[in-house]
């Protein structure tokens, strides 16, 4: 049960941690008012205190700068019988200042999340907030500010001083901790938070508690992230559950893939009657195989599922990707079906992709588990994990050969019973052969861990992530394909990026960024040359590059004097580079090669692009 603190109960909470709150006191009676009023300082507020009211200015529960007994008096006599048996509180007015607005709530995906913003019209009207995944330290809340359309106001402006950025980081820190260690905090707001020129003060606080947070079993009991992960993708053998050789239906194609992409470990077909499938030895059972396969390709009816997870459990196999669908992302029935499948596999031991995955690619091995038969996939450091089949089918099908960029590894999820982009996550973090990861997400399952596990993957190779059903319509069509639970896209956003991955605006930015990080190594710094063969290349990068918080270095001398060996004397020579008249003089290749390596040599520039 959710339950709403009365605010001079929520004023405590937050006092209790540190934080500044407005000195107040709960009134009864006017006596007791009028004692607390000549203790706190005139001027004071008047406030209905009461968990009926958490919005105390659209009840006319409010009363401000009350500078005498007698003004408080007369707000007494007018709100005490609007609100009978609840107390009201006097609090010490704050002196004016910026108003901001700090808070914190559970995401559904993510858990406590803390967002600052400018108070009044801009949070209101703009939702001009920056948000962070919980607990955040000074200096990134500090970064936080930056980020607000309207950071201009915290000062100096017109007249006004800097408000003091140190005590307002330090209570945005301070909320985030708060809401980071009370599981039971559903949501925390300061509204308004003054922000003077020295020190901050809280005036008015919301608090919602869930009384059974506690009772809810805590993000334990799972594997460890990556656990048993290899199988998927170099097993030594492999069995197909419903192999075929009908044209068409799914156990044929998977069976046919991974025989044309070149498995080269031990294939076996499971089938009722047939001595082979596709020239592949075919036993009737999982128990009748000669071994216990590393890895089982289920590819039947979705009624069949639940005793090939018990066969599974029964001979030990490791690791088992159902390709049916009809379970969770149905709903219903379905998703007690697949809790069943998914119970059987954890008590045998069975690491389990899917209900609804078409499973994993990985180039080297020839494991190719993807129901669309496929082409040759190109080799690259390029691996990809996404809660949709689209990965192992269209997009791998379409896809132009990179060498060097190419498919290496892919997973797909489906319902995630059991394994998911977690377990992935952290297996290509450790696998040396890819280079960057593209990550397709509608729903994070344990997201404590999955961003514990980006943060260590991103901080050794490049991490792109594209979350799917950030908008209403969006989430709505989530719950319907995988039924997992959108969380808000710009606390996802927010929390990718702490972690140090790139959020990707749609699957054709994704695969760029993954392919060029696939090819190229990452920059060691921020300073970008940028060589064109037009003016507006030049410009459009210089804009680009200062949005994004790109450096564009000055030539050095040096540089400049090698530049101006393949560009006529009138020309101007600047970063960016603009080639078009070095082209004229010299010729292309002799433009763009002394050009390019002059821009390279110079020791603040860690990337080039190069415009063509």
């Amino acid at each position: 049960m959710t339950r709403t603190l009365p605010e001079h109960e929520a004023e405590t909470l937050i006092a209790a941690r540190g934080l500044p709150v407005a000195p107040g006191a709960i009134a009864t009676t006017f006596a007791e008012a009028a004692v607390a009023a000549s203790r706190l300082g005139w001027p004071v507020a008047l406030k209905v205190s009461s968990a009926a009211h958490p919005h105390k200015t659209e009840s006319r529960g409010v009363a401000l700068g009350i500078a005498c007994e007698d003004a408080l008096r007369a707000a007494w006599d007018e709100m005490a019988p609007r609100f009978p048996g609840d107390p009201l509180l006097v609090q010490r007015m704050a002196p004016p200042g910026l108003e901001m607005i700090v808070g914190a709530r559970r995401d559904p995906v993510f858990g406590p999340v803390v967002a600052v913003g400018i108070g009044g019209v801009a949070v209101e009207a703009l939702g001009d907030v920056a948000v962070r995944a919980c607990p955040v330290n000074d200096a990134e809340a500090g970064r936080m500010l930056v980020e607000l359309k309207a950071a201009a106001l915290l000062g100096p402006f017109r007249g006004r001083p800097a408000v003091d950025r140190g005590a307002l980081c330090a209570f945005v820190a301070g909320l985030s901790r708060l809401a980071a260690e009370r599981r039971d905090l559903g949501e925390i707001e300061c509204n308004p938070v003054i922000a003077h020129a020295s020190g901050v003060v809280a005036v008015d606080a919301l608090a919602r508690i869930d009384d059974e947070a506690e009772a809810r079993p805590a993000d334990d009991g799972v594997p460890v992230p990556g656990q048993g992960m290899a199988g998927f993708f170099r097993p030594a053998s492999v069995a197909v559950v419903g192999a075929s050789e009908k044209p068409g239906k799914g156990g044929t194609v998977v069976l046919g893939n991974l025989r044309t992409h070149g498995f080269a470990g031990r294939l076996y077909a499971v089938h009722p009657s047939m001595p082979s499938v596709q020239g592949v030895p075919a036993y009737p059972s999982i128990a009748a195989l000669p071994e216990v396969p590393e890895l089982v390709v289920a590819v039947v009816p979705r009624d069949h599922i639940p005793g090939v997870a018990r066969d599974c459990a029964a001979r030990g196999v490791p690791g088992l990707i159902v390709v049916s669908g009809g379970f969770g992302d149905v709903g219903g029935p379905g998703k007690a079906l697949e809790d069943e499948v998914a119970r059987v596999a954890r008590e045998g031991g069975v690491r389990l992709m899917g209900p609804n995955s078409i499973g994993t690619i990985d180039a080297s091995s020839g494991v190719v588990t993807s129901i669309t038969t496929l082409p040759a996939v190109p080799r690259g450091g390029a691996a990809y994990v996404g809660q949709t089949g689209v990965f192992a089918s269209g997009f791998a099908s379409a896809l132009p050969p990179a060498p060097g960029g190419g498919m290496n590894k892919v997973a797909c999820l489906g319902n995630k019973a059991d394994v998911c982009e977690t377990d992935v996550l952290a297996f290509y973090g450790d696998d040396p052969t890819t280079r960057a990861v593209g990550v397709y997400l509608e729903g994070v399952k344990r997201p404590a861990r999955f961003i514990q596990v980006l943060r260590r993957v991103a901080a050794a190779k490049p991490v792109v992530i594209l979350k799917g059903g950030g908008s209403r319509s969006g989430a709505e069509a989530v719950a319907s394909h995988t039924g997992a639970l959108a969380g808000d896209r710009r606390v996802f956003d927010a929390a990718v990026r702490q972690a140090g991955a790139f959020v990707a605006a749609g699957f054709e930015e994704m695969f760029d960024v993954v392919k060029a990080f696939a090819l190229a190594p990452v920059p060691a710094g921020g300073g970008l040359g940028v060589v064109s063969i037009s003016g507006v290349g030049c410009v459009l990068a210089a804009d680009r590059a200062e949005s994004e918080g790109v450096t564009i270095p000055p030539l050095a001398p040096a540089t400049e004097a090698a530049i101006r060996a393949v560009v006529p004397a009138w020309a101007p020579v600047r970063n960016p580079v603009d080639i078009w008249s070095a082209i004229e003089a010299s010729g292309a290749a002799a433009a763009y090669e002394g050009v390019a390596s002059a821009v390279l040599d110079q020791a603040d520039v860690q990337a080039l692009m190069l415009g063509f």
